[in-house]
């Protein structure tokens, strides 16, 4: 149960308390004005980690692989091979009549958004088919050090026993 008494709010189970809404975690805290047993949760152990901790651990397991410059380029890629796809269809006023249709779409929106440069259908549907596997890749990546973070974040969990 929580308790607040004397400007302290605490566990009476000797549990940490969490003031819900942030990342704070303690045994016993001073209250701010206007907190009430309500802006608390007692939970058994704080967190090895923040959230922002945490986010900053998995960017720092992805900068082994790729720089923040490379990550945006794949990302960049990526969003501009799946709105290619759709740019004729946005660029295309109401009163247009729709284009015939076309049986291979990919490769359609390839000569879309990356067969600008002069590519044939074929070589713009190489290039996308390459961009999609370099995002499909970084991606699979990033999950991986999603959950490498996950592992080290629950390899040290505080006991509540602990002062």
């Amino acid at each position: 149960m929580i308790e607040i008494r004397n400007n302290q709010v605490y566990s009476t189970q000797g549990m940490f308390v969490h003031r819900l809404g942030t990342d704070t975690y303690f045994r016993r805290g001073t209250v701010l004005r206007g907190d009430t047993v309500a802006d608390f949760e007692e939970v058994e152990a704080a967190p090895a980690m923040t959230r922002g901790e945490y986010e900053a651990r998995v960017a720092e397991l992805v900068r082994e692989r790729y720089s923040e410059s490379e990550e945006f380029a794949i990302q960049r890629k990526a969003i501009n091979a799946v709105f290619g796809q759709n740019a004729a269809v946005l660029a295309a006023s109401p009163n247009d009549k729709p284009a015939a249709p076309n049986t291979d779409s990919r490769s359609a929106s390839a000569a879309t958004s990356l067969g600008e440069a002069g590519l044939s259908t074929g070589e713009a549907a190489l290039q996308l088919d390459s961009v999609l596997s370099e995002y499909a890749a970084y991606n699979a990546f990033v999950e991986e050090c999603k959950a490498r973070a996950k592992e080290s974040q629950n390899a040290h969990t505080p006991d509540p026993a602990e002062p």
